[in-house]
């Protein structure tokens, strides 16, 4: 398969050249003109026509390509749909990715294809669009709350591709009519779970013993993560980001140090890229990480890292499975509203897009300040009392 312009370009004269496209499925080779000289408009061309082949090698070529020009009737919309073949799940998911309008060009393609898999674990490769309906995605939901034990944002996730995937597929002349509804368990609450100082002790005093107590896979460097998580814990990075970091990116003027979080394709967002000043208590764990070339995490993974804090939270105690990687980043925000109360500054130091986001995650009061508060209530209704009651009534 090709998409290549036609014709010569004559010096001094408006550039009248177009795309040719050249498909082939199996043993089918059909050329045809696009007609335009947008190459992304000829590449989505080519798509259709690879679709269109797969599900019916047998469609001519007039039908063929009044689809891929958009002058597709019902006529030829039904034969296709009438093909020996129907999409497959495993087949589905490919040409998501291959599409750039859907996948194809994703920042957090690993992410989705983590999320897929356990679409294709319940469902099967060989699984025709067709015949999921509502029955079968209600059994989905409960398999991957139940048996799969994952948070209802876990849950949502992967949900919301399965979703995604699904009415993507109705567009594909070869796709299903009509797909089910997919409904997410819309959870109230973000997953949160933050840190307290005796946690913090504990789980990282955990770190070290568990790591070689228990490995399993590859052996866990319990002091080279226990130096992640603390830089985790003080500059409220994403686990990725601190994994993808250089020691270029590490600079240091006007007598204090930074972290510049610049390369957009490694960051979750646009507004990720942002600027993090380096505390004492990071500056020390970067210091112990000289040793390692690159960046100070680079021979780190995120499983290994996951399996050492997983390890580590069972030794510690810790019970509750909100308690993760990311409440380092939790924790960080939430102090750092503490220390400064400026909602603002705790958005940029996050790299959140809108300030909303912030406010909608920390803008919560943690427990043991509403225990404090209620200290302050009851201290202030005894002063009440005392200035209110006559003085002999005192003696």
């Amino acid at each position: 398969m090709s998409v290549t312009l036609k014709g010569k370009a004559i010096q001094g004269q408006p550039d009248r050249r177009y795309y040719m496209i050249r498909v082939q499925v199996n043993n089918r080779r059909v050329p045809f003109s696009s007609k335009t000289r947008d190459k992304q408009a000829a590449l989505k061309m080519e798509r259709i026509a690879v679709d269109a082949l797969t599900a019916n090698p047998d469609i001519s070529k007039a039908d063929l390509l009044r689809l891929v020009h958009g002058k597709d009737t019902s006529t030829v919309r039904a034969a296709l749909r009438a093909g020996p073949a129907r999409v497959q799940l495993g087949d589905a998911i490919k040409r998501c990715f291959r599409d750039p309008e859907v996948w194809g060009d994703i920042r957090s393609g690993s992410t989705h294809r983590a999320n897929l898999k356990h679409v294709t674990e319940f469902f099967g490769e060989n699984k025709i669009l067709d015949e999921i309906d509502e029955a079968l995605l209600k059994k989905f939901t409960s398999y991957l709350a139940v048996e799969r034990k994952l948070s209802p944002g876990g849950v949502d996730r992967v949900l919301a591709v399965t979703s995604r995937l699904l009415r993507v597929s109705t567009t594909w002349p070869d796709g299903p009519k009509h797909v089910p509804r997919v409904k997410l368990l819309k959870k109230t609450k973000p997953r949160m779970y933050v840190l307290s100082t005796e946690d913090e002790k504990k789980l990282f005093a955990a770190v070290l013993t568990t790591a070689t107590k228990r490995p399993r896979g590859p052996d866990i460097d319990g002091h080279h993560c226990l130096q992640l998580f603390r830089v985790l814990l003080e500059t409220g990075m994403r686990l990725n980001e601190a994994l993808l970091l250089r020691w270029g990116d590490i600079v240091t003027s006007g007598g204090s140090t930074k972290i510049r979080l610049w390369r957009r394709h490694e960051l979750k967002t646009g507004s990720s890229v942002r600027t993090i000043p380096v505390t004492t208590e990071a500056a020390d764990a970067l210091e112990r990480c000289k040793h390692v070339e690159g960046g100070p995490f680079s021979i780190l993974t995120k499983a290994r890292a996951q399996r050492a804090w997983k390890n580590a939270r069972e030794d510690a105690g810790i019970t509750d499975p909100d308690c993760v990687i990311h409440s380092l980043r939790h924790t960080c925000a939430t102090r750092l509203l503490e220390v400064v109360g400026d909602i603002k500054l705790v958005q940029e130091w996050l790299g959140h897009s809108v300030i909303t986001t912030t406010a909608r995650i920390y803008a919560h009061v943690p427990t043991h300040r509403m225990v404090a508060a209620a200290d302050a209530l009851g201290k202030l209704r005894e002063n009440s009392v005392a200035l209110s009651t006559p003085k002999e009534t005192l003696q």
